[in-house]
């Protein structure tokens, strides 16, 4: 039971750590090589609590008034949530600001799994599009099990946040192979070291 237990929290943070929101290393980018991408600084106010949980999180432009973001952004936020946007330069929150008026979070998304990782975020004052402010092209058919661009604001080689926007390439897996590949690589490690540790249990019970 014991086993049982280590088996399946160390899948759920596995899940949780392969959809980290940040690129790892990667090369400095122009905001014209990723024009589509706005910065979000949200203070979250989360159901109950009084203090207010600063993050940050990507996203793309889809008109002047939406953005595009991650689910896990946004589900623990209520209403009153503070969310500040940068959109059009490479360097946090050096390009133009907006705030946004609402959120909305996919209604079958899912924290254990990631299921439905998707929310939208309302701009209160329309975007002034430009060469560094453009809007996203969204594809019917992703080119799964291609390499594609993906950029954001990463972690450098100490572990800390970067302010300037990276990219780096990426294959494009649909969610459930995305999930079977972080277990593979982070996951089979841990199963042997808690079959390990159940031999352990069981030779000192």
């Amino acid at each position: 039971m014991l086993v049982a237990k280590l088996l399946l929290f160390l899948s759920q943070s596995v899940l949780s750590y392969c959809m980290e929101s940040y690129i790892v290393h990667g090369d400095y980018a122009k905001i014209s090589m990723f024009s589509y991408t706005a910065f979000l600084s949200i203070q979250c106010v989360e159901p109950d609590e009084d203090e207010v949980i600063p993050w940050i999180c990507g996203s793309s432009i889809v008109n002047q008034y939406i953005l595009l973001t991650a689910g896990h952004c946004l589900n623990s936020c209520v209403e009153e949530t503070h969310i500040t946007v940068s959109v059009g330069h490479e360097v946090i929150m050096q390009g133009a600001v907006a705030s946004a008026s609402s959120f909305v979070v996919h209604n079958k998304y899912s924290d254990d799994t990631v299921a439905n990782d998707i929310s939208v975020v309302k701009i209160r004052n329309p975007l002034q599009f430009n060469i560094n402010v453009t809007r996203l092209a969204i594809m019917k058919n992703p080119p799964y099990n291609q390499k594609a661009f993906v950029a954001g604001w990463g972690v450098d080689g100490s572990s800390l946040s970067s302010e300037k926007l990276k990219f780096t390439k990426q294959y494009v897996w649909k969610g459930q192979k995305c999930c079977i590949i972080c277990l593979q690589v982070l996951f089979v490690p841990t199963v042997k070291q808690a079959m390990r540790m159940k031999v352990t249990l069981e030779v000192h019970s």
